[in-house]
């Protein structure tokens, strides 16, 4: 048996070294050369003065239609047109069926080649002559995914671009170059898609994936045998002292760690909690301390952290192991867990629930607005589609399939919505994740939080006060969030206006999908009207023919609605999802807005550093 096992072992390494061997370069290329190929030669789309075609564009409710998914006004190399969406699925390339309109005449038109080409060229910025157009019919080649037709131009300039059209709707797909082809290769040899199939889940990786798996059995077998021979010992990793310096009360704290864990994970063993909003995963930039111990920088720190920062002192404790400090300072951290209760719960939009929890346990202290816990998330199965969405809402849940999934202990951080002395509870909007490219939902921390019962009890540590450090600059404050980032924001409005009576102006844009996803927007609107320096300005991306706000991303009403000269010297409080993060943050940047009047509440993400 064990000549077996040391053979399979064998044998296993060399596909398996092959592959490695394989993913090293091709990972090696992608994080060293796959942002260095020349700028893609596409602009945006011309804008056009709608003021000019007002009196003009054809009535919506006339179109020959009978039933949409939903009817834009776009515009489509200069001309108004009405895209009416009859079905569609999540992404783009899935089947979906689209007619366009001219919005002066209400005529149909379809996206021929002169279209195609009209648009291309209106699209490319470069000034090389358009060399071909074909229509592709059916997936595959340059697009694997795609379900639907699509026009492909080709220019002659020295990066070979070429731009893929939508043959329905007239959109820019995607466009690419040669750069960008041979990147697309490396991830194609990195994720071993050797047949095009557009997904990791395929049966080459797969089988991989159960050669590596019996590879690391037969080895850990193999260690088992030598254990039991008497070959090698294994001993654990000696104790370790470091000084832990609390910043917050001024506290001196001696703690013990083995050499082989993290600092942070050291920490938790000793009862002291910091902020880790991803769990330890090097991905938020929340469990910083300071040392004077002279620490390499990791890959993680570079990107979390900023360069005055790290030349202080500054490191994550989930990148160091305890052995390589002897004393640290932290800022904020929690040596007590509360046990929260929950009080109430309710969902105010189809994804996400508002939970109310009373502190049963442990002695909550004062907090300031934008503050957030951290809660300890036990391992369990939990079902990844909640069971007590009301009526009005479940077929938003219909498409989702309700499963059972295991999932392991870990924590999660959420920003609290209320402020302190506002009621007896603390308060968070959680939504319950979603993952539509695999028809599953269900996070490991929301799907428990959301499942909880009046009555039943969570752990958790804080508050922690990372987003709130900067809330109280004098002066104007624009506010902006999307989905659930509402909760801060929320907790800062209400301070302010209600708590610290501010005279100052405040500015609030905050942007969902439809009606439906609006948080507490009776509650902003009568904030709106009960004080006169608090704007309330919601915007909707998909909103339902009787909207009559504004619509489009925030980012865009941020453009548009903001008079930059005006509020130069405001203070901007930013949170939402990651995408919405950095296009407002690099707005307010482009518009000459210092780094030190940002404020970022970031989801459990990689958040650029301030």
């Amino acid at each position: 048996m064990s000549l077996l096992i040391t053979k399979s072992h064998r044998w296993l390494s060399v596909p398996i070294g092959i592959q490695l061997l394989i993913w090293l370069g091709t990972g090696l290329y992608l994080s060293l050369f796959s942002n260095d190929g020349p700028a893609l030669k596409i602009q945006k789309s011309q804008g056009l003065e709608w003021q000019v075609y007002a009196d003009k564009l054809y009535p919506v409710n006339q179109l020959p239609v009978k039933k949409a998914e939903s009817i834009q006004t776009v515009l489509l190399a200069g001309k108004p047109v009405y895209e009416v969406i009859l079905y569609s699925q999540p992404h783009n390339y899935q089947p979906r069926q689209v007619r366009l309109f001219d919005a002066v005449s209400g005529q149909p038109f379809s996206i021929d080649k002169q279209w195609a080409k009209a648009i291309a060229l209106e699209r490319y910025s470069g000034d090389a002559a358009l060399s071909k157009i074909e229509l592709e019919q059916s997936s595959g080649g340059l697009l694997p995914k795609q379900k639907n037709a699509y026009w492909t131009a080709y220019f002659d300039d020295s990066a070979l671009t070429y731009i893929h059209i939508d043959q329905q709707s007239g959109r820019l797909l995607t466009a690419s170059d040669e750069h960008r082809r041979f990147v697309a290769l490396m991830f194609k040899l990195h994720f071993m898609d050797y047949w095009d199939t557009g997904s990791f889940n395929h049966p080459l990786l797969i089988i991989v994936s159960v050669l590596a798996l019996a590879f690391g059995l037969s080895g850990l077998a193999w260690i088992i045998m030598l254990l039991k021979a008497g070959r090698f010992t294994v001993r654990p990793g000696a104790l370790h002292n470091i000084d832990v310096l609390v910043a917050n009360n001024n506290q001196n704290v001696a703690v013990q760690g083995r050499k082989n864990t993290t600092l942070l994970t050291t920490l938790t063993q000793n009862k002291l909690q910091l902020p880790a909003k991803c769990g330890g995963g090097g991905t938020c930039g929340t469990c910083r301390f300071y040392t004077q111990s002279s620490l390499p920088v990791q890959p993680a720190e570079t990107h979390l952290i900023s360069h005055s920062e790290l030349a202080a002192g500054c490191r994550l404790a989930c990148q160091h192991a305890a052995h390589s400090v002897d004393s640290i300072i932290v800022k904020d951290i929690a040596t007590q867990a509360l046990t929260l209760q929950v009080s109430r719960a309710q969902y105010i939009t189809p994804t996400i629930k508002e939970i109310a929890f009373k502190v049963a346990g442990g002695n909550l202290q004062k907090f300031n607005a934008g503050s957030s816990m951290q809660f300890s998330i036990p391992g369990g199965k939990r079902r990844t589609v909640p069971v007590d969405i009301p009526d009005r809402w479940r077929s938003y849940w219909s498409q989702f399939d309700a499963q059972t999934v295991s999932y392991k202990s870990t924590t999660r951080s959420y920003s609290i919505a209320n402020y302190s002395g506002e009621c007896d509870e603390l308060i968070f909007t959680i939504k319950w994740q979603c993952n539509t490219t695999t028809q599953k939902s269900g996070g490991a921390g929301s799907s428990y939080l959301c499942s909880l019962e009046s009555g039943e009890s969570v752990e958790a540590y804080g508050p922690f006060a990372s987003f709130a450090e900067g809330a109280y600059r004098p002066g104007v404050k624009v506010l902006i969030g999307g989905g659930s980032g509402i909760a801060p924001l929320r907790a800062l409005i209400y301070e302010a206006l209600i708590q610290n009576s501010v005279s100052q102006e405040m500015v609030f844009i905050y942007g969902a999908r439809n009606e439906e996803d609006l948080c507490y927007a009776d509650e902003f609107e009568h904030l709106a009207k009960r004080f006169k320096n608090f704007t309330y300005l919601p915007t909707l991306s998909s909103p339902s023919p009787a909207w009559r706000g504004h619509t489009g991303y925030v980012q865009q009403l941020t453009r548009q609605r903001l008079n930059f000269d005006v509020f130069n010297s405001a203070s901007f409080y930013l949170c939402g999802p990651a995408p919405m993060l950095a296009e407002v943050k690099s707005l307010l940047l482009s518009q000459h807005i210092e780094p030190q009047q940002i404020y970022i509440d970031s989801f459990n993400t990689n958040e650029v550093k301030k």
